[in-house]
This record gives structure tokens, C-alpha cells and sequence, in this order.
């Protein structure tokens, strides 16, 4: 809460994406955004960290190709 009463004086920052939001991630309220609401495709980072952790998952699991999940 802390956080959120030290923001709520300040100007949003300065972001040239079409659309972007900053959000408190232990609740979940947006903080600032831009646009925040409208639907757009994924952004090539959020693929590419979806990929990092679905590796990292299959690496702890030790999931191999004659292994099969239901």
C-alpha cells in the first residue's frame, strides 16, 4: 500500500507503445496504463518468456518424447 501512496502524486511515465499498464502484483490494481484494456496480440517477450519457462518445466519434470501426460 505503501507503493500505491507514493505513486498516486506522480505523472505516468513517458511510454511510446501503443498500449502498456503498470500493476501492483501482490493486488493486482493498475497502477498506471495507457490503453491498458484494449486487445492486442501477445508482444514477442512475453512468447519468447512463455517459451523460457515451459523449457525450464519440461527440463524438472525430465519430460522426454516416450513420456505421456493426459
Amino acid at each position: 500500500m505503501l507503493v500505491h501512496k507514493l505513486l498516486v502524486d506522480l505523472a505516468p511515465p513517458f511510454v511510446t507503445a501503443k498500449s502498456w499498464s503498470i500493476m501492483d502484483g501482490r493486488t493486482g490494481e493498475i497502477l498506471f496504463g495507457k490503453c491498458e484494456n484494449d486487445r492486442r496480440e501477445i508482444a514477442s517477450m512475453t512468447k519468447i518468456m512463455t517459451l523460457f519457462v515451459v523449457v525450464q518445466i519440461i527440463r524438472k519434470i525430465k519430460l522426454n518424447a516416450e513420456k505421456t501426460m493426459l
